[in-house]
């Protein structure tokens, strides 16, 4: 079930990508090349060319052999990458960019050496502030400083 649902997911965004590759193609292809990938008279006019012995346009031939390939490459790339994570990519770096306070800081500390068990957890607070130069109003950091530091003393097996 697993399988059949990978290649579904993988077909339905193939689908949509070749509708997307078709709609740019066939606007880059009539701006550059005027050739309408849609319309069977370009075709009949490019088959006429040929049997007469006439020469094809190499930009036009690469640009049918490269299309395909690009759209099948990208399609596997979605795929992996995953497609509503794609979609839903420039909601999420909006909300994280508006959402982030511009003036708090991420203080990390390096907890090491918290210098020893002896010492409680409020002595280790006071101690880390004085070494960073920090207020004693700073909430947001103490509440770092005291997760940090209490989740280090729960790690190494503290009180």
């Amino acid at each position: 079930m697993k399988k059949i649902f990978k290649i579904l997911s993988f077909v339905f965004i193939s689908v949509l990508l070749l509708i997307l590759f078709t709609i740019v193609g066939r606007y880059l292809f009539i701006k550059i090349l005027d050739f309408d990938i849609l319309r069977k008279s370009s075709y009949t006019g490019l088959m006429q060319v040929w049997n007469s012995g006439g020469k094809i346009n190499f930009s036009l031939l690469f640009c049918f052999l490269i299309w395909p390939s690009l759209w099948l490459y990208c399609s596997i790339r979605l795929y992996k990458y995953g497609f509503w994570k794609f979609i839903f990519w420039p909601v999420i770096k909006l909300y994280i960019h508006y959402t982030k306070p511009k003036n708090v800081e991420e203080v990390h500390v390096n907890i090491k050496n918290l210098g020893g068990k002896d010492k409680n957890l409020d002595e280790i607070i006071s101690q880390k502030m004085k070494e960073k130069g920090m207020k004693s109003g700073d909430t947001t950091t103490i509440k770092n400083l005291r997760q940090q530091i209490s989740t280090k003393i729960e790690e190494n097996g503290g009180e």
